[in-house]
Order: C-alpha cells, then sequence, then structure tokens
C-alpha cells in the first residue's frame, strides 16, 4: 500500500511488473477525501504487506511510527520525509512532528538521497544510509554508506560484522555471513544489470525471476 498526498513514487511501473500495489490519494483540505492519518490507519487494517508513505509532515508521523514500533505489517514500513541525514529527520520527526524518541527508535535505517548534477543533468542520487542505534533519547546514527568524490562507497560497518540490521534480518537457521553473501549476491546483479542498461521495473523483475529460476 502507498499512501501520497502529492502523487511521487512509481505506482504505475510497480504494478507493470506484476506488484499487487494499491495507491492511496490523501487530502488536507475539505471534501470527502481522507486524512493521511485515517488513510494509514485504513491500510493497517488490511493485514501484513509493505506499507509506505510519501512525504510525511503531519499527525500521520505518529500513527506511521507507531505501526513501527509495535510491529504491524510485518515486511516493511517506511516513509519518505525532506531531511539531511539521520540528526535532521530525527529532529524534524521528534520535535516538530511529536513522535515520540522511543518510537523512532523502531527505525532501522535513514536512507538520505539528494539532486546532484550529471551528465544527463540534475538527478537524485543516494547520499548516504545510517542505521539507527540506541534507545529512547540516547540515539545515535551509524553509517553504512557515505558519498565519497560524488559516489555513496561502504563505511566497512559491514564488513566488520558491525551492522545491527544485517543482523536483526537474518532467519534462525542463518548467520550473519550468510546475509552478507546475500547481500553481496545481489549487489552483483543489480551492478550488472545497471552497467548494460537494464534499469526499468520490467527488466530487473526479470533478471531476478530468471536466476530465482532452478
Amino acid at each position: 500500500m502507498i499512501i501520497e498526498d502529492t502523487p511521487e513514487l512509481p505506482v504505475e511501473p510497480l504494478q507493470s511488473v506484476g506488484r499487487d500495489v494499491q495507491a492511496l490519494r490523501t487530502g488536507t483540505g475539505e471534501g470527502p477525501e481522507l486524512s493521511p492519518a485515517e488513510a494509514l490507519r485504513t491500510a493497517l487494517r488490511l493485514g501484513d504487506g509493505a506499507l509506505v508513505v510519501g512525504e510525511i509532515r503531519g499527525e500521520e508521523a505518529r500513527v506511521l511510527y507507531e505501526a513501527m514500533r509495535v510491529g504491524a505489517n510485518a515486511n516493511a514500513v517506511a516513509g519518505t520525509i525532506h531531511g539531511d541525514g539521520g540528526p535532521a529527520v530525527y529532529e524534524r520527526v521528534v520535535s516538530d512532528l511529536g513522535v515520540e524518541p522511543s518510537s523512532f527508535g523502531a527505525t532501522d535505517l535513514v536512507v538520505t538521497v539528494g539532486a546532484r548534477r550529471t551528465a544527463e543533468g540534475r538527478r537524485r542520487r543516494l547520499v548516504r544510509i545510517e542505521e539507527v542505534h540506541g534507545s529512547g533519547e540516547e540515539l545515535r546514527f551509524a553509517p553504512l554508506f557515505s558519498l565519497e568524490d560524488g559516489v555513496a562507497v561502504p563505511t566497512g560497518r559491514i564488513d566488520r560484522g558491525e551492522s545491527r540490521f544485517l543482523d536483526s534480518v537474518a532467519a534462525s537457521t542463518e548467520t550473519y555471513a550468510d546475509v552478507r553473501r546475500a547481500v553481496d549476491d545481489r549487489t552483483e546483479q543489480l551492478g550488472s544489470l545497471a552497467a548494460d542498461g537494464r534499469t526499468t521495473p520490467a527488466e530487473v523483475a526479470a533478471a531476478h525471476a530468471r536466476r530465482r529460476r532452478p
């Protein structure tokens, strides 16, 4: 389920490759439309699945983070918000939108994307990926990838076995090393596709399906 006020997320390309994506447009003015918070509560009642809220900026923030804190939607709960990195996102969510620090601590990763000049014009590119460590008001942000010479590169935490997130996604029969190998395998696959210029959702989905076929 994708909930947005201003449509920005790629719903149609995901649907075109068989993803069961439901988009719900919300509004904050007068009329019959749902508010973002009401739409989010409705989505949470639909059962497990990935839930993405585009551009968090109001009371829906508290609903979203409460869902994350109690473990609603077993697969993924995510949102987009304006902020230049982990500390800025924390300040926006906690100080401006009223989310409790303990609820914000349920965040696994903060992924920052910024506009950069490229040969093709201005494009959005990955700037950094940070893990959230600690609890309550004693939170800190540990970078897994950071920008160097215009490219996001690993900081070494994953290789040193220090990623809390990778450790948390390991199944009961898996080790941290197993998850690292799976990540490396996916990185190699996506890198090969990007080098060939195959970056549309349909091309990526087709390549992934062929790789999983016995």
